[in-house]
């Protein structure tokens, strides 16, 4: 099993997580070498809902992300944020959007940020793919929590997203 490698990577922090104040933004480092970018490739894409299904990786990367975010005052996303890591947070968005929509934007970051060759319909299987493992996975999986606030985005852009956030925020201060 991998996960006593993974472990081992986080205990002897040769896997790191770190906020960059100069540019707001979490990195990630393996081996002192920032490797945000290939977080979030193609390639670890396909993969992530298999490794997400080892219940020792989820629970390490939990209790990261509890401890990165034990001062308050930070944005997280992700599959199972609402639900399990942290439960009692004061706000909580679940984001949700057509399919195809999804795979389009999935497909445009891929083709500019990545510069890969991959046709629109190999996105959209993957997503698929990656939202039925997801959802259906035994330990920590993609739902809505009870109290999140349902967007769905489908006809939104970036900027339309971002001000009905704020009004959400704004409203708990």
């Amino acid at each position: 099993m991998e996960s006593p490698k993974f472990s081992t990577l986080i205990k002897k922090k040769i896997f790191q997580i770190k906020w960059n104040e100069k540019i707001n933004e979490t990195e990630f480092f393996l081996y002192k070498k920032n490797v945000k970018s290939e977080i979030r490739s193609v390639e670890v894409s396909k993969k992530v809902s298999i490794i997400s299904k080892i219940p020792e990786i989820r629970q390490l990367l939990i209790s990261m992300q509890r401890d990165f975010g034990k001062n308050r005052g930070i944005v997280v996303d992700g599959r199972d944020i609402g639900t399990i890591v942290f439960p009692k947070s004061e706000l909580k968005i679940f984001l949700k959007g057509s399919i195809e929509i999804r795979s389009y934007r999935r497909y445009k970051n891929i083709k500019t940020e990545e510069k890969k060759n991959i046709s629109y319909e190999e996105v959209k299987k993957d997503l698929v793919y990656r939202d039925t493992m997801d959802i259906n996975r035994k330990y920590s999986p993609l739902k809505k929590s009870i109290n999140a606030i349902e967007i769905d985005n489908t006809f939104l852009n970036a900027e339309e997203q971002l001000n009905i956030i704020n009004q959400l925020i704004n409203k708990i201060k």
